[in-house]
């Protein structure tokens, strides 16, 4: 069949999951293609490179190409990233080089009438400002900015925030770009932010460390449902007020400062974690983001523990992702009952000299036993071996896990996970495993599991992950 003689919408569809370049190789081909193609090829650009200077000469090509048909060419624009390489002359030898005011001019030309862009990204935004203080306007007259990223930012990007047109559904700020000695960013008065305040579902905010995130208290973003921080806290009070209707919390810091006053939202869903922080209410699915026999000096276990069985306690969370020793394992047994799934990552080794299938067979038999009066439905263990595990082997192991856990009803193994980050987990992947459990079966007998297809394991793993609280 002819990609061409199909509906022109199907066509659309099926041009949105390419890549750009990939539409423009296709808009080459003939008149035909070119005229369906081609704004596919001019709806997402990149200006610039994460590192490599492309120079302002290649930006300018660019924007004189957009300005010629302004009418038709740059209505296609929905999504662009801004590097400041795509303004750094290409031969100077200075780490540092000077911007160059007259292409950001000529892209600041382009902006006026990308009345049709969605979604921005700029990197070392308030360096490019601080050039091109005029550079401002048109980014604040964007109208329809659906997604707004401003990377290494600082006051003169908080102008330009609190002056947009648009009425953005997801904000990024990485405040890095502040002064180094100002303890918070400037505050702005209520009727300044409503046109941001307004839509705004997703808000992230990052700081250079040692810098303490602060949002005024009286302002109220009643929409926001998720919010991620990056950067230590003093307090997690005034986000409660802030965001009242909060479904989703991350954070990425080493400690909240005020651990004495638990915070509360009455919606709240889903949190990730990567320190214990003081929580009052039921929380549905909860990862931590941290081992605790894997602390820095600055984190003491005799803190971190205590904090960490007291949020689980008082959000007694129904999909649970952790690191747990034995104290933690036991302390879900006995306490922890709520769990219904119980995603394990296993960073230390049973056995350091042999990083194989009996580290983890040492390790389930040594642990699993303590869960036995858990009411888990599925369990999950991710631990990265150096040798291949065979399917026989992952069978035997589903069987004795589903032996010691009467509710089980799913076990997944990940044995080849090599993660860099602990920001990974959430994206681990498993091999699953059904328990088949029947009333006539031998009780001196591991229940027999089955294997799922790729295709079943990805259904069932994102169906536990929404496990719902049932009232007990």
């Amino acid at each position: 069949m002819n990609l061409l003689s199909l509906d022109l919408d199907v066509v659309h569809v099926i041009l949105s999951e390419i890549k750009p370049t990939d539409a423009f190789r296709l808009a080459l081909t003939c008149r035909a293609a070119h005229d369906v193609a081609y704004p596919r090829f001019l709806s997402e650009v990149v200006l610039g490179h994460p590192w490599r200077r492309t120079g302002p000469d290649r930006l300018v090509q660019f924007c004189t190409a957009m300005l010629a048909d302004a009418s038709l060419r740059i209505l296609h624009l929905r999504e662009l990233i801004i590097h400041k390489t795509a303004f750094q002359p290409t031969r100077s030898t200075s780490t540092h080089s000077v911007l160059d005011s007259a292409a950001m001019a000529f892209l600041a030309e382009v902006l006026k009438y990308a009345v049709n862009l969605r979604s921005i990204c700029i990197h070392d935004t308030e360096e490019l400002l601080e050039t091109m203080p005029e550079f401002r306007w048109p980014l604040a007259s964007l109208p329809n900015l659906q997604d707004v990223r401003f990377l290494h930012a600082g006051t003169r990007a908080l102008d330009v925030l609190v002056s947009f047109g648009s009425q953005p559904r997801r904000l990024e700020i990485d405040f890095s770009g502040l002064p180094t000695d100002m303890d918070a960013p400037p505050p702005y008065k209520h009727e300044v932010l409503q046109n941001l305040m307004r839509n705004l579902v997703s808000m992230k905010l990052s700081r250079v460390a040692g810098m303490t995130l602060a949002i005024p208290a009286e302002h109220v973003w009643p929409k926001v449902e998720q919010f991620e921080i990056f950067g230590d806290l003093q307090s997690l009070q005034t986000f409660a007020s802030v965001f009242p209707n909060l479904r989703r919390l991350s954070l990425v810091s080493s400690y909240v400062e005020d651990g004495l006053h638990p915070v509360s939202w009455p919606y709240l869903d889903h949190v990730s974690t990567s320190c214990p922080i003081p929580l009052d209410g039921p929380v549905r699915r909860m990862e931590l983001m941290y081992d605790l026999d894997v602390l820095l000096d600055s984190m003491p276990y005799s803190v971190w523990a205590p904090g960490t069985m007291s949020l689980l306690q008082k959000t007694m969370p129904v999909v649970l992702a952790c690191s747990p020793n034995m104290q933690i394992l036991r302390w879900i047994a006995n306490i922890v009952k709520s769990v219904r799934v119980l995603q394990v990552y296993v960073f230390q080794p049973i056995h350091p000299d042999n990083a194989g299938i009996e580290d983890v067979d040492t390790w389930l038999k040594c642990y699993v036993p303590i869960l036995s009066a858990v009411p888990l439905v599925a369990f999950t263990i991710a631990r990265g071996l150096s040798k291949a595990v065979p399917a026989a082997e992952l069978s035997r192991l589903a069987s004795f896990a589903a032996a010691q856990i009467p509710t089980l009803k799913y076990v997944g193994f990940n044995l080849t996970a090599a993660w860099k980050s602990q920001s990974e987990w959430s994206n681990c992947e498993y091999s699953w495993y059904r328990v088949m459990r029947t009333e006539a079966a031998d009780a001196s007998t591991n229940p027999a599991v089955v294997a799922l297809s790729d295709l079943e394991g990805s259904v069932v793993h994102h169906r536990l992950v929404e496990t719902e609280r049932t009232c007990s």
